[in-house]
């Protein structure tokens, strides 16, 4: 989400000496909120793995 506000922001302040094409933001935009995701699903396995490794280890 950081970095998605920061390029929004940027992009504003740069408008007048910049011109990002609307695909590039809009692909930027998606890879992030993908990567965010993706990163999300995998820390959340890595959870569940540890999670059952202790109950396991317990018994």
């Amino acid at each position: 989400m950081i970095a998605i506000l920061s390029f929004v922001g940027l992009k504003i302040l740069l408008h007048d000496y910049i011109e990002v094409p609307e695909w590039a933001s809009l692909g930027f935009i998606a890879l992030s909120l993908l990567t965010g995701v993706l990163v999300s699903l995998k820390l959340s396995k890595d959870e569940d793995i540890i999670e059952e490794t202790k109950a396991q280890k317990k018994l």
